[in-house]
């Protein structure tokens, strides 16, 4: 593992068989819809951006998108790097609870009941309606799972896919 520095003084991890591949450019943080990623630019034959993380994995297949396994967009290593499916990827993004009738992700009160749902690739998915909130939950812990296998973000029930 080798630090790249960048213009701001922050420091970029990555491996040492891409360090002499990419440590003579130079490369700065810009933020794209407030996440932070290491980019440079490059000017021949015309002005272009280029992500490290792309990079580091050899281009994205059409339809995927980079995750930062750590979180970290700062550790550009291999091991940190995986692609995934765009959808996969917005289910598993920080939970926006703009409807607060629920305290669990994919549930939300209508007329007293529980209505469970679950989104996959822009498509919302109903999975029904329960006198319980728990129950409501664990309907959409069950799909998750099913949909999204070791990236479903669950509720109650523990991902038998996830690994750490």
């Amino acid at each position: 593992m080798k630090k790249i520095q960048l213009k701001n003084g922050l420091e970029v991890l990555v491996d040492d068989d891409i360090y002499g591949e990419v440590v003579n450019h130079k490369w700065n943080i810009c933020t794209v819809k407030g996440k932070r990623y290491v980019r440079t630019t490059i000017y021949f034959p015309k002005k272009q951006d280029i992500y490290l993380h792309h990079i580091v994995l050899g281009g994205l297949m059409k339809g995927y998108t980079a995750l930062f396994v750590d979180g970290n967009s700062l550790n550009c290593q291999k091991e940190n790097l995986i692609q995934v499916p765009f959808h996969t990827k917005s289910h598993i993004r920080p939970c926006h609870f703009t409807n607060k009738t629920s305290k669990y992700r994919g549930v939300y009160v209508s007329r007293g009941m529980y209505i469970s749902s679950i989104q996959m690739g822009g498509k919302f998915n109903y999975l029904g309606t329960f006198i319980s909130e728990k129950e409501a939950a664990i309907k959409y812990d069950l799909k998750a799972i099913e949909l999204y296998k070791q990236f479903a973000i669950t509720n109650i029930i523990t991902n038998p896919y996830f690994v750490l």
